[in-house]
């Protein structure tokens, strides 16, 4: 599109220069070949970029879960096998896991707890 609009203003550069200077000459041309069709192409090109950026923005805001979060997770998969070893594989890519709960929700106490539990052998 940048590239048809730049041929578009070379060739009225050559051919009718009126045409970069008065916004009445320009829209005069058929819809199809009119610098303002080209212009609202681009900035519906432009929009969906910022939608696209403002998603990748909210996406890498996320939180990611803390360490003994993840561990706990991968225990219980890895220990309990709740599910098939295809399924299971997600857990090794710990940089793609997000926290659904702010880092605040357990608290120190919740740390403290379970250290204290994981020390105690499991029924």
């Amino acid at each position: 599109m940048e590239k048809a609009l730049i041929a578009m203003d070379d060739e009225d550069q050559d051919l009718d220069q009126l045409s970069l200077e008065s916004r009445r000459r320009d829209d005069q041309r058929p819809e199809e070949h009119s610098r303002k069709s080209l212009m609202t192409k681009i900035d519906n090109k432009l929009k969906d970029y910022d939608d696209l950026i403002a998603r990748i923005r909210r996406n890498v805001a996320i939180p990611r879960p803390l360490d003994r979060d993840y561990g706990s997770l991968y225990r219980w998969i890895n220990d309990l096998k709740p599910l098939c070893r295809e399924e299971s594989k997600f857990i090794k890519y710990q940089d793609d896991m997000i926290a659904l709960a702010e880092k605040q929700e357990g608290g120190w106490f919740d740390g403290v707890l379970e250290d204290t539990l994981s020390i105690f052998p499991r029924p």
